[in-house]
């Protein structure tokens, strides 16, 4: 859910997305990123509002608006630093276009204010991994 905002300007601005999209892929730079430069404003924060648009829990509305910043979120910190970290899980085990294998899950900013060490994110990471398997091929 942290992510719909991409689906909406995929739908809406496609024709300027699809490039993003490719650069993306190609490692060039984040969504988060092009999305700035290339709009002026992200899918976090079209996904936030659509959140709100339909009546979400305002946690849920601010973790999906400040994933990519949550220090800059107001009020809900740990959730929102809980769904930045999920969103890098994703990117570490390569779901999606961005994918970065190389980064150090323990020492994120995130998992040290979540109190997550090596081990925990370890079993985090294995238990993410194994649901993955689990799940039907698309």
């Amino acid at each position: 859910m942290h992510d719909i905002g991409k689906a909406v300007l995929l739908r809406n601005l496609g024709d300027r997305y699809l490039p993003i999209a490719k650069d993306v892929h190609q490692g060039e730079i984040t969504f988060y990123e092009a999305e700035l430069v290339v709009f002026g404003f992200s899918h976090a924060q079209v996904g936030a509002t659509l959140a709100e648009r339909w009546s979400f829990p305002p946690q849920l509305a601010e973790a999906i608006g400040f994933h990519h910043d949550p220090e800059a979120a107001p009020n809900h910190k740990q959730l929102v630093h809980i769904t930045s970290l999920a969103n890098k899980i994703m990117a570490f085990l390569g779901i999606g276009f961005e994918t970065t294998p190389a980064i150090v899950l323990h020492e994120l900013q995130e998992a040290k204010l979540l109190g997550l060490n090596l081990s925990a994110m370890d079993d985090i990471v294995a238990d993410a991994n194994a649901a993955l398997q689990q799940m039907p091929p698309t």
